[in-house]
Formats: C-alpha cells, structure tokens, sequence
C-alpha cells in the first residue's frame, strides 16, 4: 500500500478521542472477535465522524443519544425498528443511492474526466517534490498544468449536463427528478474533483480513481452505522444487527479487492452525494491509510 507522509491530522488522530486510555479500557470490556471487527471496519469512516470506536459493537457516548436519534429522523427516516431495517436493507443490496452514485460516476468517467485528474495528478507530485532551486521553472509548470486542468473540466462540463438529463429521463433514481440537471452538474463534478484531489493527496492515482466498477461502498459502510446507532437507540437487538452488519462486509469484500480500493469507493461515493467540503474527510482519509491504530491497517481485508 502507498502511504502518505505523517502529518499534523494523523497525530491528531493517533493520539485523540480515539485512543484515549478510556476509549481503550472501553474496547477491553467490550471487545469482540477478530472476525466481527473485520466486519465494522467497513463502517469506521462513517464511525470515526461520530466519536466511536469501529473495534467494538457498543457504543460509548451515551451523551449523544438525543442528537443521534434526531439525525436519523431527519435524514434517514428512522424512527422505530422497522424503518431502521427498511433502511438498512436497501443498504446492504446496494438499493439506497449506489444506482445514483454509479449512473454519476460512469458518466464522468465517460466524460474522460480522468484528463482533468491527470493534470491534478501532476500538480499534486509537483507539489511533493518542488524545491527552492528550481521553483520559478517549476512554477511556470505547475500553472501550465492547473490551467489544463480547469480547461478540460469546463470542457466536458456540457456533455456531462447531456448525461445527467438522460440519467434523469430513465429513471435511475427516484429522488434525481426533483432537481435541475444544468444546476446539478457542476455539483456533482465540484464535489468529485475535491474528493479525488484529497485521494491524489494521499498518493492514489488518476487511473485508481477512474477504474474502479462501482461506488456502492457508500452505502454498506452506512449499514455498520445504522445498525449499531439502531440498537444504541432500542431500535434493533444486537443480534439483528449483526446479520446485516456481516453482509455488508461480505458485499464489500466481493466488490472490491483491498481496503485502499474500499476507501476510494466510499469516499467517492459520499462526494457524489453530500457535497461534503470539510476537512474532516481529509483527516479520515489519512488516517484510515496511516495510522497504526486504523483498522485498515491493523485488519486484513
């Protein structure tokens, strides 16, 4: 695996609320199988946002009650076990928002917006090997690339606007009828071209990023989430949980070869769907590839 280098974000994480001596005497208590915390770490990006462990089925901060169950109301529908499963259900099958996702990705990829992140891809090594000496040459370069960049990400801007309309007519979401597709491209493809900047940052390729079958690692890394929120709640036994828990994992397992793959799919399926520009994922990301503590380090895929 490609690592990047060790930064302020992985130590803030490698010494934070995650590795706390109580959330260590926690996952002690409430430690599980080798094979069921092979099975959550297919949620720890998702888990990591909330403050909770992703090597342990319980979860600890009780203080987060209220808002967690707000949260799932708004945005998930849930409000008892039965939409918890509706929900979880769609997850695992891929039935949620991967159809939507999956029409938005091939349809960049058919764009040829690999030419946009090769040219990103250039500044980005560009960037890690820059020196004083030659920084005015290498500055004249590093422009010429980023003009390219915005040149051909404006190019295949229109076409992708034809893409969204037919994705539109067919019917391959329900929830795209309600939005303007003109609107909607430069949404989609802002949100992507953050995302694979932050993986190009983490010493992924153009081509990693632009060959992989399917993003629907968005949604079994939620079923982990929900499930273990779910039962946090009262919504669901733990023993329910699991089952949909160990499927996810198995999908997962089936749709992609390494967690590093795992990861690109799951984050590029979140920028295709919240428009997420925080930093936060950029700290996930570093730490799910770096830190020793990660579970995609510590656990096999």
């Amino acid at each position: 695996m490609n690592s990047v280098p060790r930064s302020y974000y992985t130590d803030f994480y490698s010494v934070g609320f995650l590795h706390t001596k109580s959330m260590k005497d926690f996952e002690k208590v409430y430690e599980v199988s080798d094979e069921k915390k092979g099975w959550l770490a297919f949620s720890a990006p998702f888990m990591i946002k909330i403050f909770e462990s992703s090597y342990t089925f319980k979860m600890k901060r009780e203080i987060l009650k209220p808002s967690l169950k707000r949260k799932l109301e708004e945005d998930w529908g849930i409000t008892d076990g039965e939409t918890a499963l509706e929900v979880i259900k769609n997850l695992v099958n891929g039935n949620y928002q991967a159809p939507m996702i999956d029409a938005y990705y091939h349809g960049l990829i058919s764009c040829q917006i690999v030419e946009v992140l090769e040219e990103e891809e250039k500044i980005v090594i560009m960037d890690r090997e820059m020196d004083l000496a030659n920084e005015d040459f290498l500055m004249e370069e590093y422009l010429a690339h980023e003009s390219a960049a915005m040149e051909k990400y404006y190019e295949i801007e229109d076409e992708f606007k034809e893409i969204l309309v037919r994705i539109k007519i067919e019917g391959k979401n329900r929830n795209f009828v309600k939005v303007n597709p003109v609107e909607e491209s430069m949404s989609v493809m802002g949100g992507f071209r953050w995302i694979s900047g932050l993986l190009l940052n983490a010493e992924y390729t153009s081509q990693e990023l632009c060959e992989l079958k399917s993003l629907a690692a968005w949604d079994y890394g939620r079923v982990g989430a929900l499930a273990r929120i779910s039962v946090h709640l009262g919504y669901l036994e733990e023993c329910e949980a699991w089952k949909y828990i160990r499927a996810s994992a198995e999908h997962g397992r089936r749709d992609y070869n390494s967690w590093r793959e795992y990861l690109a799919a799951y984050f590029l399926g979140q920028a295709l769907t919240e428009k997420d520009y925080s930093m936060d994922t950029r700290l996930i990301i570093e730490y799910m590839l770096v830190n020793e503590n990660s579970p995609f380090i510590r656990l096999p895929f």
